[in-house]
Formats: structure tokens, C-alpha cells, sequence
């Protein structure tokens, strides 16, 4: 056996093949050996299909999730980042400059008692996104758990979870969420506590649905066969998969919770004065008289609220769209 790292000449002259070792067959043509560029095309493709790449470039195809997702991108990083970004102190009072209008010293105007709207407006991003992601955590994690073993253990656990469930349905759940925040104070955190105990059902329904499905696959029984426990095989096998259903469910969710937030603060049920916060900005001009003449008090905070609630429903039917699978081609 002979290795060369010429080149073959064809009988016409033309020059075929590399500099990779050729081992020269009895009776044929001399066969490269090692590894190929179909080797390598092969594996990258492999690579490039996986489940999360398709789903990825998916989701990247929808325009309006897209812009949704850089919508709410740009609003998490003005939250995080309002000590530094914003031009005046939220709180500071100016008898000097009431009501405003917007100029180049304060772009979104003042307010009644001479706060710069535009740091307001900066700040009360802290309160919409905490109360978004935070309260969808929270309830996320009652519906898988509550989902998840209704539809893995089934049986009578099955049914007492679900008529639990259609009995928080039947109450309106912002009647509740009233009721229980008034009776247990203002404050941020009392509204994740409640929207995140009362926003459970809806997902751990569509949960439920989910491990049905999945129960019943291959991977699963295989698992059950040799002796995994039920709670390995949740953890392990069922919860990764129910991952597309929670985040389509959890990025619909936050639209309802911001909204929520702001509708009790609005109320005010929300946050305490004087944190700034989009609703209880709305609830400062909710005078009809503020509203014709200084319409720079509601317009930034309603604008804010419309954005984030748009660009998290996008996001939701964006990840519905990536993890749908029967829809696509790909």
C-alpha cells in the first residue's frame, strides 16, 4: 500500500483530487481515505437542523416577533439600567417648572408638581417589567407542577386537580386580585404574589395537554421500563419538552400581567406613591381637564404600556409559530 499526495491526471490532461493520501485498489481507481467534504457537509448540516436551530430561524422569519422581541429587549435594559440613563431623580419635586410642556430641558415635559415625565416614565419601567417576569415565573411554576401531575398521574389526582382548576376559572380573576390586594396592602410585591397565584389555571391546562401527549412516547415508556422514577422521568424526559408550551404561554403572560399592574396602580392598589410607575402616571392625569391640556402626562405612559403589551402578544404568536412544527416545511 503506497500513500501519494499528488494529483490524478485524467487521460484528457485535466488534474482531479487533492493532497489527500491515495491507496491504490487492484482493479480500480485509487479511493481516497480519511475524511471528506461530505463528511464535513454532513455533519454541519446535521448541526444547522437541529430542534433549537430550526426553531430559532423560525422564529427569526416573524418580522413582529422580531421587533417585539427588541421592543421588550430595549425596555428590560431601560429598567435595569434607569439610575444611569435617566436625566433627572424621579422623585424630585420643581415648583418651577408645573405642567411643562415638552422642551430640551425635559423632553416628555413635567408634571403637576414639576417631575420630569421622562425619568418617570424611565423608572416605572422597573415596576412593569419586575411585575411581568416575576409573576409569570411564579405561576408558571404552580401550572407545571399542577399540570404535569394531573396528566402523568391521572387517575382521581387527575380529576381533583382539574375541577380545582375549572373552580378558579369561574371567578374573574381580576376581581380577585382586587379583593386580595386590598386586603393585604399597595406594594409590588403583593401584586407577583397575587397575579401569580391567580394567573396559573389557563397554562396549567394547556400543560396538561402537553403531558398527555408526551406520556405515551417511546422515550418515556422506555424510561418507565427500566425503573426510572416518576420524578426523573418529569424532570428529566416531560419537563424539557413542555418548554415551548411555558414560553409561549409565559411571553402571552406578561402582556396580562403588565397590564394588570397597571390597572391596579391605576386603581390605587399598585405600587406606593411616590414610586413612579406607568399606572399610577395614568392615574395623575386621569383629570379630563389634564387630559386635553397636558396630554403629555398620559400619552408617554399609555404609549409605554401599548408597546410592551403589543410586543410581548408578538413574541407569543412568534414562539406558537417557531414551535409549531406541523406548519412548517423545515
Amino acid at each position: 500500500m503506497t500513500d501519494r499526495t499528488s494529483s490524478i491526471n485524467n487521460d484528457d490532461g485535466t488534474v482531479v483530487g487533492g493532497s489527500q493520501p491515495i491507496v491504490p485498489v487492484p482493479g480500480g481507481a485509487p479511493l481516497p481515505t480519511g475524511p471528506t467534504l461530505g463528511d464535513y457537509s454532513e455533519a454541519k448540516s446535521s448541526a444547522i437542523h437541529s430542534p433549537g436551530s430550526r426553531t430559532w430561524r423560525r422564529f427569526r422569519r416573524h418580522k413582529l416577533a422580531m421587533a417585539g422581541a427588541i421592543v421588550i429587549l430595549l425596555l428590560v435594559l431601560t429598567a435595569i439600567l434607569a439610575p444611569i440613563i435617566a436625566p433627572y431623580d424621579p422623585n424630585a419635586i420643581n415648583l418651577m417648572a408645573i405642567n411643562q410642556p415638552p422642551s430640551s430641558d425635559h423632553w416628555f415635559g413635567t408634571d403637576a408638581v414639576g417631575r420630569d415625565t421622562l425619568s418617570r416614565a424611565i423608572f416605572g419601567a422597573r415596576v412593569s417589567m419586575t411585575v411581568g417576569f416575576f409573576a409569570v415565573a411564579i405561576y408558571l411554576s404552580i401550572a407545571f407542577v399542577l399540570g404535569a401531575t394531573a396528566a402523568y398521574v391521572g387517575g382521581k389526582v387527575d380529576t381533583i386537580i382539574m375541577r380545582f382548576t375549572d373552580i378558579i376559572m369561574c371567578f374573574p380573576t381580576f376581581v380577585l386580585t382586587l379583593i386580595l390586594v386590598g386586603f393585604l396592602g399597595p406594594s409590588i410585591w403583593n401584586i407577583v404574589f397575587v397575579i401569580g397565584i391567580f394567573g396559573w389555571p389557563g397554562a396549567a391546562r394547556m400543560i396538561r395537554s402537553q403531558v398527555l401527549t408526551l406520556r405515551n412516547q417511546e422515550y418515556v415508556q422506555a424510561a418507565q421500563s427500566i425503573g426510572a422514577g416518576r420524578w426523573y422521568i418529569l424532570t428529566k424526559h416531560i419537563a424539557p419538552n413542555t418548554l415551548g408550551v411555558m414560553t409561549v404561554a409565559g411571553s402571552l403572560g406578561i402582556a396580562g400581567a403588565i397590564l394588570q399592574e397597571a390597572g391596579l396602580s391605576f386603581l390605587g392598589l399598585g405600587v406606593v406613591a411616590p414610586t413612579p410607575s406607568w399606572g399610577v402616571m395614568l392615574n395623575d392625569a386621569r383629570d379630563p381637564a389634564l387630559l386635553a391640556t397636558f396630554p403629555w402626562l398620559w400619552l408617554v405612559p399609555g404609549i409605554l404600556i401599548s408597546l410592551a403589551v403589543i410586543s410581548s402578544n408578538f413574541i407569543g404568536d412568534g414562539l406558537r409559530d417557531a414551535y409549531d412544527v406541523k406548519g412548517h416545511g423545515d
